[in-house]
């Protein structure tokens, strides 16, 4: 049974995507990227598999959802600051505010900087959760 044409348009437009991130090194790009993250001493804390979960999961088929490799850095970065006053004795009265980006808040608009920080208060809430899971998996 022949192939009629155009009957797989949706098939046709995710290869000729597929073709094109061949052909503009966008897979070579996204091993780049891999490769810093597994190389900067910045994601000491992470291990190889996460960073390889991390990008299957965002760097699949789809070009327009991916999401880089910088932004899972950034977190790792947050996340030894709040290792950091949370191991410290000290007590931190705002700890949210020391996690905000200052230059990013102040060119944001009032809705936008009420999501920012919204955005940080539910990072700080889950990297609390993995530091109190990590010091219990390590102390028990």
């Amino acid at each position: 049974m022949p192939i009629r044409k155009n009957k797989c348009p949706e098939l046709k437009k995710k290869a000729k995507n597929a073709k094109k991130r061949l052909a503009t090194g966008y897979w070579d790009i996204v091993k780049q990227r891999k490769e810093i993250a597994l190389t900067t001493s910045d994601t000491v804390v992470m291990d190889k598999a996460a960073i390889g979960a991390y990008c299957r999961r965002n760097y699949g088929a789809e070009t327009a959802q991916a999401y880089i490799v910088a932004d899972m850095i950034e977190d790792e970065r947050l996340y030894k600051k709040v290792c950091a006053f949370l191991a410290s004795d000290i007590v931190v009265s705002n700890p949210i505010g020391l996690l905000l980006d200052k230059d990013k808040l102040n060119g944001l608009d009032e809705a936008a900087k009420n999501r920012y920080v919204l955005q940080m208060s539910n990072k700080y809430r889950e990297m609390c959760e993995r530091y109190n899971k990590e010091q219990r998996h390590t102390n028990g």
